[in-house]
């Protein structure tokens, strides 16, 4: 051995320096390789988890960009106007010249800042409704005409030609006024025209008030189209003609829209104007250009750029002397794409921190297992260290040896970290991601040397972190030598790190003002809505993680204390076995007590994943349930009067596949002593109402039956008091200061209707409500103050008793339905095509399954999913691995006790009999602590981790300031898993393969080889 170390106490002369750095550097490579043939088990197990944390770390930004990019995709699929841009302005003249001057300009500003977004770039030129002429009399007939110009070579792309042929660029002539047209189907067949007819516009120039032009314009008719249903290209045209209003009791002509290219009209109009100097058009014209963003170039990384970026945009156009040319152009105003996509930008923001936090857990589990398994590698050849030091090496040399192999995993993780996670997005896309193909492809696999480049940085941060691990526990493990290794083996006297520096205190120390500044923020109106959610699932990670890692600690210090006085109640017994076990462990508990702290997290970690995934479903099936308030629900297309209830309660259930229907009214009315707190109310009918509704524990304690009972019996109180019974939430009980059987007042926003309501009841939450905790929220959100439910039988005739009949049926009329279907897919898709369309049709129709089935597949659901899959997954088998390693070489350690005890005649019984009580002891003890832990971590954080998604595909939406709010309405539910009780018979599984393994390793090798004299 004496041959692996280098020269450096030798009589003669000293090497140069660098030639003595060579010589130890060669020296700690040949040792490290030298031990690596003798420990390769252990470095694979330590090298899997430094893989695993690197790919971890990796999977979860390029899982996440995937499942975002998608969310993304449908946010642009399902909102078409999210991708488009509109810059709009004025013309009272026209110039093909100054025109494209302007286009230039806007061109190259769009250019310069979302040039690599752009896709198309379009003008269209609106002209305003002008009279056709007569052909015969040459006066006016009665009927206008509106042209829409667009770019010739658009029109092929956006139009199906039935007949003739799309308008041409150029004017037929010259010098004459006609201009080529195209007629949709239905004008056509109202016009009676067809290809080769003509019509005759007039168009006017005015010099207001001395001088006013009459220019005639020839419209012929060159072909018949159909317009393709694309809102935004045709800026709302729908190519339709239909009958003007009448005038002095005389029915006037038909109002028609016509196609025509851009080219042709500004060529045309270019000419009037050079003829007419000094005139304007007496109706200006609208001028359109259309930016569309090219949503396949739009990666969600690029999100917030894309946002910067448009508004600068925005006001460099506004701001542009240059762009403002009367009459050329004029009152220039910008459109950005709408709310859609700063929705989706909002819903990010509130998943990502939670997200990324719980990953940072479970990489410090994983982290915590490659120092564990360091350890175990050091442990494993601490009679190799011992015996290097007590010849001569130091502990540089030692230690190096231990850097080198972790060098080498490091670099190993570094290169295969990337490539796994790679792989295994790819895996998880395909399973969780159907119709991910197309996404995957432009995000993965077109470019996937730069998309392997991108992950380098965080492979590096998780390899450097996974190498100081290793680095501090190598440090503190090669301090021994043979006489520290013999005294240690005996006894554990060395204090641990933690206990010196009590770091139980400092955690519990430093958890008291972070659940202070936790509770302060987000429980005051201090902070808006946004930043209250954004900062409180970070704050309370904090504050939880430090609260169990002081009650980990300090169950640390004790646990060695209750071992020992555990073992000096068994010694009073009649049994061996335990005795023994509890000795072993009480003499050195060490590694007891950090495969109990290994298998803890693996199984704290487990249960609290599970229990946030269990969860977060439970909030998705409670969101829906609260946004529709029923199966289906939707305001009626038209109200109807109070007297119809009990026909239109039967006209919606003789609907097929309608078990129960309740019509109500919604409405929103004012109160507070400033009548200045908008308060929603919901008016049902309490028959039907309970057996139609969806009300779930979070919504209320007490049964909604019970709630309509209490109802019905005030209604006679309140027909001879004129105070209406009502149901209020916790919101609207704190805007209006109300406490229990409390009289108020509500009135209507005009004024002309003010009623007295008592609390009967105080709820959580009313369903369909979503209201404002606080004075803040309510106005960024534009949200009432707080929800009140009444019966609409003793509202309607509370009001009769006060006001006419007239009045009742404008302030209490039926506009709201809510109805209880069957599951039975067929009926529910003829049942949503009944409500989609005629007179019993809904607006919005708001559907309870479709709306579960949407937020369940919602990008930040599913991206939750998988990275906490893997996390979760990736901790428990990796402590299952340490655990098993630690049990083997706690055995294989004290290899020599157990020679001894079979020598003295213990029996093979015997000695599994210690080996179990003593892993009984270890298990039970971390299924105890990791289920505690588990519980205490989801009781305090998984409130705060569990988000209510929104999907672009959901029948129904929230407004940005509404979805912060609808957060935490209803109030959140914890859900526990039902796989629960599998947990202890996993347990028992790897304690029985765990004894196995431990019982062949003492059983296996000679007496004489294992008692024979050490060789040092």
């Amino acid at each position: 051995m004496a041959r692996f170390l280098p020269a450096l106490h030798s009589t003669g002369s000293a090497p140069a320096g660098g030639k003595r750095g060579e010589t130890a550097s060669r020296s700690f490579v040949r040792l490290a390789f030298w031990r690596l043939r003798r420990s390769w088990g252990l470095l694979a197990i330590t090298a899997l988890g430094l893989l695993v944390a690197v790919t971890l770390l990796c999977t979860v930004p390029l899982y996440s960009a995937l499942t975002l990019s998608l969310g993304l995709q449908d946010t642009f699929r399902s909102h078409p106007q999210s991708a488009n841009i509109l810059v709009q302005s004025n013309a009272e003249q026209l110039s093909a010249s100054g025109l494209a001057h302007a286009s230039a300009l806007l061109d190259r500003e769009f250019q310069r800042l979302l040039g690599s977004y752009l896709s198309t770039a379009s003008l269209t030129i609106t002209t305003p409704f002008v009279p056709l002429v007569d052909p015969d009399t040459e006066a006016v007939s009665g009927s206008e005409v509106q042209l829409v110009a667009k770019p010739a070579a658009s029109l092929a792309a956006h139009a199906s030609l039935l007949a003739g042929r799309f308008p041409q660029a150029q004017l037929s002539s010259s010098s004459a006024s006609v201009l080529e047209i195209a007629l949709s189907s239905q004008e056509a067949s109202l016009l009676k025209a067809r290809p080769g007819s003509t019509f005759i516009a007039q168009f006017a120039y005015v010099k207001i008030p001395i001088e006013r032009v009459v220019r005639n314009v020839t419209l012929q008719v060159t072909g018949i189209f159909s317009a393709e249903a694309d809102p935004v290209f045709w800026q709302g045209a729908t190519f339709t003609a239909v009958p003007r209003s009448a005038s002095s009791g005389q029915q006037l002509g038909l109002q028609s829209t016509f196609l025509t290219t851009s080219e042709s009209l500004l060529s045309l109009f270019d000419r009037f104007s050079q003829q007419i100097h000094g005139l304007s058009l007496e109706e200006p014209f609208s001028l359109s250009w259309l930016y569309h963003l090219d949503p396949q170039k739009v990666k969600i990384s690029d999100l917030g750029l894309l946002f910067t970026n448009i508004g600068r945009v925005e006001s460099d156009i506004l701001n542009n002397p240059a762009l403002h040319m009367p009459p050329l152009i004029e009152n220039l105003q910008v459109s950005v794409p709408s709310d859609a996509l700063y929705e989706f930008s909002d819903q990010v923001s509130i998943a990502t921190i939670p997200l990324f936090s719980l990953v940072t857990l479970v990489l410090s589990l994983v982290l915590f297992f490659v120092g564990v398994m360091t350890n175990l590698l050091i442990e494993r050849q601490r009679e190799a260290v011992a015996l290097l030091r007590s010849r001569g090496a130091s502990r540089l040399q030692v230690a190096g040896m231990f850097l080198v192999q972790a060098l080498l995993l490091t670099l190993l993780a570094l290169i295969g970290g990337p490539l796994l996670a790679f792989g295994l997005v790819i895996s998880l896309s395909r399973v969780l991601l159907p119709g991910s193909e197309l996404v995957t492809q432009q995000l993965l696999l077109s470019e996937p040397l730069q998309t392997l480049l991108s992950l380098g940085g965080y492979a590096l941060v998780a390899s450097l972190v996974g190498l100081l691990t290793m680095a501090l526990t190598i440090a503190g493990a090669t301090r021994s030598d043979v006489l520290t290794l013999r005294r240690e083996a005996a006894r554990a006297s060395q204090t641990p790190l933690w206990q010196r520096l009590q770091l139980d205190m400092v955690a519990a120390l430093l958890m008291l003002p972070g659940y202070g500044v936790a509770l302060y923020l987000t429980r005051s109106d201090v902070l808006d809505a946004r930043t209250r959610l954004i900062l409180l699932a970070p704050l309370t990670l904090v504050g939880a993680v430090f609260l169990t890692v002081s009650l980990l600690l300090l169950l640390m210090r004790l646990l060695p204390i209750i071992i020992d006085v555990a073992a000096h109640l068994t010694a009073r017994q009649r049994g061996l076995a335990p005795l023994l076990a509890l000795t072993q462990m009480a003499r050195a508990p060490r590694q007891s007590l950090r495969m109990s702290l290994l298998l803890a997290l693996a199984t704290a970690c487990l249960l609290f994943t599970q229990v946030l995934l269990a969860s977060q479903v439970q909030r998705s099936d409670d969101s829906s349930a609260f946004q529709v308030g029923a199966d289906i629900s939707g305001a009626l297309s038209q109200p109807h009067s109070p007297q119809d209830l009990a026909k239109l309660t039967a006209t919606y259930q003789r609907l097929s596949g309608v078990l129960s229907a309740s019509p109500g009214l919604a409405t929103t009315l004012v109160g507070g002593s400033a009548q200045d707190i908008s308060i929603a109310l919901r008016a049902v009918d309490s028959g039907t109402f309970s057996r139609t509704a969806q009300w779930r524990r979070a919504d209320s304690a007490t049964s909604l039956s019970s709630l309509m009972q209490a109802l019905v019996a005030a209604r006679a109180s309140a027909l001879r008091t004129s105070v209406v019974p009502a149901i209020v939430d916790v919101n609207a009980a704190r805007s209006l200061q109300l406490a229990p059987h409390k009289t108020f007042t509500l009135s209507t926003n005009d004024g002309r209707v003010s009623l007295a309501f008592m609390d009967v009841a105080t709820v959580e939450a009313i369903p369909t409500i979503t209201s404002a905790s606080s004075p803040s929220d309510s106005v960024d959100a534009d949200l009432p103050a707080g929800g009140v439910l009444v019966d609409y039988r003793t509202l309607v005739a509370v009001l009769q008793q006060q006001f006419q009949p007239e009045l009742v049926t404008q302030v209490a009329p039926l506009n709201y339905v809510w109805l209880r279907t069957v599951d039975d897919g067929p009926q529910l898709t003829e049942l949503r095509q009944q409500l989609s369309k005629g007179a019993l049709a809904l607006s919005p129709l708001l559907d309870r399954r479709a709306l579960l089935s949407s937020l369940l597949h919602a990008p930040l659901y599913v991206d939750l999913v998988g990275v906490l899959t893997i996390g979760a997954s990736s901790a428990l088998l990796l402590a299952f691995f340490g655990s098993l390693m630690a049990s083997w070489l706690n055995v294989r350690s004290r290899l020599t006790t157990f020679a001894l005890l079979r020598a003295l005649g213990g029996s093979p019984l015997q000695l599994a009999a210690t080996l179990a009580w003593e892993q009984l002891l270890i298990f039970v003890f971390a299924l105890t602590l990791g289920v505690g832990l588990g519980a205490l971590f989801s009781w305090l954080t998984v409130p705060a981790l569990v988000f209510t998604a929104s999907s672009s595909t959901a029948l129904t939406t929230l407004s940005p300031g509404a979805l912060y709010v609808a957060q935490s309405m209803p109030p959140v539910q914890l859900a526990i898993p039902a796989w629960l009780p599998v947990l202890p018979a996993l347990l028992l599984g790897l304690f029985l393969l765990a004894l196995g393994m431990m019982m062949r390793t003492i059983l296996r090798p000679a007496l004489s080889q294992v008692l024979r004299v050490s060789e040092d």
